[in-house]
């Protein structure tokens, strides 16, 4: 890895789940956020084989014996692939029904990604509910040569 080829990228998601219809078992929304932030010359990404993984779930408590609890999540996987580029998975789950969307991450982009799934009817928990997972992953810029020497007459400049 060299100085030319990192960058940093912002992970910020929203988990929304929300009843569809008034019958329901889930009366209210429950929202959830995360937020992380990653180098791509972090030691440890492996050329992609490592995952730095997050779970963002419901948050309701599963030892009130709530037939609601930790069946809805959404888990992000990052990687850096072996040309250096970021990509993220994300799998939003509800109850047995899921989506999967995998991300490239490229610098300087910012990627707004919507995932929308509704739990299976057959469940008796869970349906008419649906799951909303937003995500923005923002990659800074990789450095190059002329911000580097831009950079250094900046700084000289301001220390006369």
């Amino acid at each position: 890895m060299s100085y030319f080829t990192r960058y940093i990228m912002e992970i910020e998601c929203l988990l929304t789940w929300y009843p569809l219809r008034t019958s329901a078992r889930l009366k209210m929304p429950v929202l959830r956020s995360h937020s992380s932030k990653y180098v791509s010359d972090d030691p440890g990404w492996n050329g992609g084989l490592t995952a730095k993984g997050v779970t963002i779930s419901s948050g309701l408590n599963p030892d009130k014996e709530d037939p609601l609890s930790g069946d809805v999540l959404a888990i992000l996987e990052t990687r850096v692939d072996t040309d250096e580029i970021f990509f993220v998975e994300i799998d939003a789950m509800i109850g047995r029904t899921s989506r999967r969307q995998r991300v490239v991450c490229r610098p300087g982009v910012a990627t707004p990604v919507l995932i929308n799934v509704s739990a299976s009817m057959n469940d008796e928990a869970l349906k008419d509910t649906a799951l909303t997972v937003q995500c923005v992953l923002t990659s800074g810029p990789r450095a190059s040569l002329s911000s580097i020497v831009a950079n250094n007459l900046l700084s000289g400049l301001s220390s006369r």
